[in-house]
């Protein structure tokens, strides 16, 4: 990515087209950017005058990028970009607050951290209602580190293994926020949540700790929509994901409509295949291919809007080197070849990609009957939906707010995707 950055990224966040890079650095791409910048596809450029501190976690609503850490421009824990210029403000008080996770849904904005003071530290998620931050439900006994959406209801997820209080519950590293309270969903999982992430179809995925010492855990597990099972997709990692020294998990997900692309530290091997930070899963237990062979951990992933006829994917983290390839901190690939993303299709073309009012949509060839096409956004909720049939159709996406959006084509008991972007 033009260069990469000096410094590790911990956040790749889209904003309506281009991508939110934050982290730990004082150049990208050549440009002074004070821990984060945005990516147009091409070049980096810096956002005022950045984000003095440590930042953990990112979200975007609308036109506002806010991202969360420590030490924000002093003593803050969450720094807000309103297009012009950056303000910084607490959301959790006391001594040494500190953001672990941000999330948008529904134009509300979440917020799991902590606070300490004199007799411990409380760990808990909050919501932004106006201009208030108002708690949500009760405090957990550990850190909260990702937060997501299942069918309607938040979900937290971190190191946490109950709820506190006089009516604390059991929530094995991850909870379901219902009828104004948490409980533990379905059976929890044996390992800390790191990452949360819903796809388009409704599917929660979680991604943590691969092993405790040198004991197998749950690594990477789904519920599909409108259950709270969970699925494990790794059930014998121990048969290809190394156990080593230093933590061994997942940082961060990415879906591609039908399986997820997952970073973080760890080493993978199947059959002739290694490699290092990034893999696949298709769906199918343990399918999980290696990607790329990274000296050093990934924190983020985030997909390219920039392309229409194939699947980009960004990566950035604490890798400096792809096998001998230096790559300074911000990767970026394109997976054309459908090996990996079964869902891209080489028959279908969006114009114009990125599009304003309307979005054509052509086939290579004439569909063999009715296909129903459908518009998703970046959190997976249904916003057009409409059928087709003939080689062409056209969108009226006018009234759809300018971000990332993934067209759905189902025809003849097949699905494939594409994304494009809103103006």
């Amino acid at each position: 990515m033009a260069g990469g950055t000096n410094g590790t990224v911990k956040v790749m966040q889209p904003a309506g087209g281009p991508i939110v890079v934050a982290g730990d650095f004082s150049m990208a791409g050549g440009v002074a950017a004070q821990n984060v910048a945005l990516w147009d596809g091409s070049a980096f450029s810096s956002l005022g005058n950045g984000v003095e501190g440590t930042i953990t976690c990112g979200a975007v609503m609308g036109n506002d990028i806010y991202l969360g850490g420590s030490g924000l421009d002093g003593s803050n824990d969450l720094a807000h970009w309103n297009g012009s210029q950056w303000s910084f403000t607490n959301v959790f008080q006391g001594k040494f607050p500190q953001i672990f996770a941000l999330y948008a849904h529904n134009d509300t904005l979440y917020a799991a951290g902590a606070s300490a003071g004199f007799v411990g530290t409380n760990h808990f998620v909050q919501r932004l209602v106006g201009s208030t931050w108002q708690t949500v439900g009760e405090y957990f006994n550990d850190a909260v580190l990702a937060l997501s959406f299942h069918d309607g209801h938040l979900v937290a997820g971190g190191q946490f293994t109950a709820t506190t209080g006089s009516t604390g519950a059991s929530a094995l590293h991850v909870a379901q926020f219902v009828s104004g309270s948490w409980g533990q969903l379905g059976a929890g999982l044996n390992g800390t949540v790191n990452v949360l992430m819903t796809d388009m179809y409704g599917v929660l995925y979680a991604g943590g700790a691969l092993y405790a010492n040198v004991a197998p855990l749950f690594g990477l597990a789904r519920a599909g929509a409108g259950t709270t099972t969970w699925e494990e997709l790794l059930p014998n990692l121990a048969g290809y994901v190394t156990a080593g020294a230093g933590p061994v998990e997942i940082r961060a997900l990415m879906s591609d409509g039908i399986g997820v692309y997952a970073g973080g530290s760890f080493s993978v091997q199947q059959g002739a295949d290694i490699g290092q930070g990034l893999a696949y899963c298709s769906g199918a237990p343990d399918s999980f291919m290696p990607m790329a062979s990274f000296n050093g951990p990934v924190n983020a992933l985030a997909n390219d809007p920039f392309i229409s006829d194939a699947y980009g994917l960004y990566a950035g983290g604490e890798f400096t080197m792809n096998e001998s390839t230096s790559i300074p901190y911000a990767a970026e690939t394109i997976l054309a070849s459908g090996i990996h993303n079964p869902a891209v299709s080489s028959g279908i073309q969006l114009f114009p990609n990125p599009a304003q009012d309307r979005l054509t949509v052509t086939f290579d060839a004439p569909l063999s009957g009715p296909a129903v096409l459908e518009v998703v956004d970046a959190e997976g909720r249904l916003v057009l939906s409409e059928m087709a049939t003939g080689r062409t159709a056209v969108f009226n996406i006018a009234h759809l707010a300018a971000g990332s959006y993934t067209l759905c084509i189902s025809a003849g008991g097949s699905r494939r995707t594409q994304a494009f972007i809103k103006r």
